[in-house]
């Protein structure tokens, strides 16, 4: 299949911040004397909304709003997005589909605002014709927003591909009618992705390579 248009998740896909996120998850549980999490644990269990991820390593939202955790995370990630990098080989990657002709967007679960400043901070805009983020900071989802980004593509359905690092993603893709390639060096283990029925690279060449690219 030749897509004309590549849709990227940005946090975990393009973005290596897993270990970033674990570290303020576990920052937030040990402020609560609730036990911290390997990283496996963390990717075993990631999933949207963001919320249930908290709950399941242990966070009782009866006892406290799930907004004050996420203020949590929101801020310590702000403070220490700098020391974030992208995962290999991304601009050549973005390069590379650029050559061939194909359009990109970004569709992030991120604050519009701070997924704008995130890919600012890394020189990646002009790689992308549309970035999409949500309204608000609390990590529900992306459909509401995939469907949007959707009707502004001039392209049909079987022309556009969503790669992405969670299952999460998968959902978005099949809501939106599109085709879906999963890369496994995010949020999300290879089996939990696998259980899918999607393609899962573990490269971002890897993904090029599956697309025809």
């Amino acid at each position: 299949m030749k897509y004309k248009h590549i849709i990227w998740d940005w946090n975990g896909t393009l973005l290596d911040d897993c270990d970033l996120c674990l570290q303020s998850f576990n920052i937030s549980l040990k402020k609560r004397d609730l036990s911290q999490i390997t990283k496996n644990k963390y990717r075993e269990s990631f999933t949207f909304p963001v919320s249930e991820v908290y709950e399941k390593v242990g966070f009782n939202f009866v006892l406290e709003p799930y907004e004050v955790v996420s203020n949590e995370f929101v801020n310590f990630y702000e403070e220490h997005f700098y020391k974030v990098k992208l995962h290999t080989r991304v601009e050549e990657c973005l390069s590379k589909v650029l050559s061939n002709q194909v359009s990109q967007s970004i569709l992030s679960a991120g604050k519009q605002d701070l997924l704008d400043n995130w890919i600012k901070r890394h020189n990646l805009q002009s790689y992308f014709s549309n970035i999409f983020g949500v309204e608000d900071q609390y990590a529900l989802g992306k459909i509401k927003q995939g469907i949007s980004l959707k009707k502004i593509l001039p392209y049909n359905d079987h022309e556009i591909v969503l790669v992405g690092d969670t299952k999460h993603d998968s959902e978005v893709a099949e809501s939106m009618n599109i085709d879906c390639v999963l890369v496994d060096h995010g949020h999300v283990n290879k089996k939990r992705l696998k259980s899918t029925g999607r393609f899962v690279a573990s490269s971002l060449n890897e993904v090029l390579k599956i697309i025809n690219l």
